[in-house]
């Protein structure tokens, strides 16, 4: 891991801060050190599901041995020659969409469902899930068609619309989600899952649209929803409909369940926490340590605000913003539009450095994974102002960032803990 504890140039630093965020973020080391603290007795069937799948199937692969009998990961990418060399069982392997589920993710669902149905008495399912599960891997409910799903999530992709809210949606229309893979299982199977999390809070019942957390279906306000979508959801999906303003949680016959012992292993929250002792190590004292949520102007003015008047020191926040996108959006992602929306707020202050990531790798539709700047240095003219104002107006961060100058590319990561925003002010 990148030290820290030489001074050295605000930009360069969070370079090295984002770098060991990701390897405290990793799903092949994160699995690797719980099953190695608490190790599994008796044969294991081991299912991994969502973008850090296959780096969590090879943490847990080198961690069970000989224990593994049987083995489904569920991932965005093929398996690699040393995904399928690390274990004496070749895993199968499945791909799914994202961020919108297609006709792959539909055949993951049917195969989950079926792998998890032919678990034995003497064994453990071994269930590890990221996000990115709900759209990887899905088996909708009847009468809703995959046309449909891809319509109605690309809509709530773009509607400024938290994630809890979107999972609610999904939920609402799939067989699998909300514990639906929990019961696919029989009773007398004992299931472990260890989850990596990308959402606020590290909510259970929203991580991967929770497969095997029961009871965890919750009611939906179809007025959330852009039109035409509000009345097709009480079509389609009327037990799931309530007027409530905020997801509510309700038990929709959960029927036999397996015995779910759960344990998140890496988060958010658990990176930033370890950043922040790197960084006191090096002499780098932390002025924040936070969660963010919401709107992404919201965002910006709040953190922009702590940044002008806050005293010298490292700012860590994690979580993810929403915007609305407009009907033609250009290349960019969350993190890429929050940096810039920070650039436009903070420009030309002398001593501001801000590095935005998405922990997966990919920000939004794009090959970066985010965006850097020093307040002093970008934008300082009025021109790359104005083209900075239009870009956020269409969400085209990606060309600004790229014409200008500030992006960051870590290829994808094998993992996601959702977004990290590191500011140095000196």
């Amino acid at each position: 891991m990148a030290s820290v504890t030489a001074r050295v140039p605000s930009a360069p630093l969070l370079k090295q801060l984002a770098a060991a965020a990701l390897q405290y973020a990793d799903g092949e080391r994160a699995v690797t050190l719980t099953l190695t603290q608490q190790p599994i007795s008796g044969p294991v069937r081991l299912l991994a599901l969502g973008k850090a799948a296959a780096a969590m199937w090879r943490g847990a692969a080198r961690s069970v041995g000989s224990q593994l009998r049987a083995a489904l990961v569920i991932a965005p990418s093929p398996a690699s020659e040393s995904d399928r060399a690390v274990a004496a069982v070749s895993p199968q392997w499945q791909l799914g969409g994202h961020p919108l589920p297609n006709a792959d993710s539909l055949a993951a669902g049917a195969a989950a469902m079926e792998f998890v149905r032919q678990s034995a008495a003497d064994e453990t399912l071994l269930v590890l899930l990221s996000g990115g599960a709900s759209a990887l891997c899905d088996v909708l409910v009847d009468g809703v068609s995959l046309a449909d799903v891809q319509a109605l999530q690309q809509a709530l992709l773009a509607a400024n619309l938290p994630i809890e809210a979107i999972n609610a949606v999904r939920q609402s229309l799939s067989q699998i989600k909300a514990g639906g893979l929990a019961r696919c299982c029989p009773a007398a199977v004992p299931v472990r899952q260890l989850i990596i999390s990308d959402v606020p809070n590290d909510d259970l019942q929203v991580i991967g649209s929770a497969p095997f957390i029961v009871s965890a279906a919750r009611t939906v306000n179809p007025e959330w929803l852009p039109a035409p979508w509000p009345q097709w959801l009480r079509q389609h999906a009327p037990r799931h409909c309530s007027e409530r303003q905020s997801p509510a949680l309700v038990p929709v016959n959960p029927g036999p369940l397996a015995h779910v012992q759960t344990e998140v292993i890496a988060s958010n929250r658990s990176v930033r926490q370890a950043l922040q002792q790197l960084a006191m190590q090096g002499g780098y004292p932390v002025v924040v340590n936070q969660d963010f949520a919401g709107d992404c102007a919201s965002v910006t003015a709040q953190i922009a605000a702590q940044l002008r008047c806050g005293s010298p020191g490292l700012y860590l926040f994690g979580g993810e913003c929403h915007l609305q996108l407009p009907n033609r959006p250009g290349r960019g992602g969350r993190n890429q539009h929050l940096a810039l929306s920070l650039a436009v707020e903070l420009a030309g202050l002398p001593d501001i450095a801000v590095l935005s990531l998405a922990t997966d790798g990919v920000d939004g539709q794009s090959d970066a994974a985010g965006a850097l700047f020093e307040s002093g240095r970008w934008p300082v003219t009025s021109a790359q102002q104005a083209e900075a104002s239009a870009a956020l107006a269409g969400a085209s961060s990606y060309d600004c960032w790229q014409r200008l100058g500030g992006l960051l590319f870590t290829g994808p990561t094998g993992s996601n803990v959702a977004d990290l925003l590191f500011c140095l002010k000196s």
